[in-house]
C-alpha cells in the first residue's frame, strides 16, 4: 500500500463524522482512522478477554446510538458496529463475537512511520476544512502519533454520542444479522 491515501477519501470520511457525531473532538478523530488503520486487534488479547469486556459493557451500557453500523472504510474497511444489535436480538452474542475476532487480520498493513505520514495528511484535511479544533489538542495527538498510544474517545464525545461498538471488516457484515 502507498503511504499517501487520497485527500478526497480522507475528507470523505472526515465529513461523514462531522456530520455524525458534530460534538466529536480531534481526538476523537485520531481514533477514527486509527481504528480502520490498524483495526480491533489492539482490544483482542485472547477469545476469552474480548469476550469478557463485551459482556461487561452490555451489562453496563444503556444509552446507544441510533445508527447500527458506521461506516470508517479508508484505509483498511471497516465499519463501527453497534453493539445493541446484540441488545436488540438482531445478532446473537456468540456470531457478534465471532466477526469480531475474525475482524482482526488487516487488508493492508501500515507500518508505525507510515501512520505518522497519513496523520499528517488527516491534520490537513482537518484544517482545510475548518472543522473547529483546539490548537493544544492537535498537539497533543501529534505527540500520541509518535508514542504509538492507543486513545479512548473524548469525554465530550462519550457524554454526547455513547459509543458501543466494535470493529468489523465490510466483508463480513453481510453475515452479520444472518442465522
Amino acid at each position: 500500500m502507498g503511504i499517501a491515501l487520497k485527500q478526497s477519501k480522507i475528507k470523505k470520511l472526515l465529513l461523514s463524522e462531522y456530520r455524525l457525531h458534530p460534538e466529536a473532538q480531534i481526538r476523537d478523530y485520531y481514533k477514527l482512522f486509527f481504528q480502520d488503520a490498524f483495526g480491533p486487534a489492539h482490544i483482542i488479547n485472547n477469545r476469552i478477554s474480548a469476550e469478557n469486556y463485551l459482556k461487561s459493557e452490555l451489562t453496563e451500557a444503556s444509552n446507544f446510538e441510533e445508527h447500527d453500523l458506521q461506516d470508517i472504510r479508508c484505509l483498511n474497511n471497516y465499519f463501527r458496529v453497534n453493539i445493541k444489535l446484540i441488545v436488540n436480538g438482531k445478532i446473537s452474542f456468540k456470531k457478534f463475537l465471532d466477526l469480531f475476532i475474525k475482524s482482526q487480520k488487516l487488508d493492508s498493513r501500515i507500518a508505525w512511520d507510515q501512520w505518522q505520514i497519513i496523520w499528517d495528511q488527516i491534520e490537513q484535511a482537518i484544517i482545510s476544512l475548518h472543522i473547529p479544533f483546539k490548537k493544544e489538542d492537535l498537539l497533543e495527538m501529534r505527540r500520541i502519533s509518535k508514542t504509538k498510544a492507543i486513545i479512548s474517545h473524548s469525554k465530550i464525545y462519550k457524554k454526547n454520542y455513547q459509543p458501543h461498538y466494535r470493529l468489523i471488516k465490510k466483508n463480513l457484515i453481510e453475515n452479520l444479522m444472518g442465522t
